[in-house]
């Protein structure tokens, strides 16, 4: 049987490294303010990292796009997302 994970790795990514399509713009706002840290959980794609001092990180070669993050973290102003600029991003294999 094939997991979530295993088809996850099936997809392949196209990264823009001069324009990320998701950015955190305060990290230590995530640590200091926010209280749930949810996008580490709400991300099915699992690119929102803690380090051992607190601190949020996204890596956006993996991201879905599939905009969980920004809806729960709209309210803050925290989270800048944008669609990857064509040709970049996600590229799902079966559709």
């Amino acid at each position: 049987m094939m997991t979530v994970e295993d088809k996850l790795h099936r997809n392949r990514y196209r990264v823009d490294e001069q324009r990320p399509h998701i950015r955190i713009v305060n990290p230590e706002f995530c640590r200091d303010e926010c209280e749930h840290q949810s996008c580490l959980t709400v991300c099915p794609a699992g690119a929102y990292t803690r380090d051992e001092d607190g601190i949020v990180a996204v890596a956006t070669d993996g991201c879905l796009e599939c905009g969980s993050c920004r809806i729960l973290c709209a309210d803050d102003g925290n989270l800048v997302w944008d669609w990857p600029r064509g040709g970049y991003g996600v590229l799902y294999k079966f559709g």
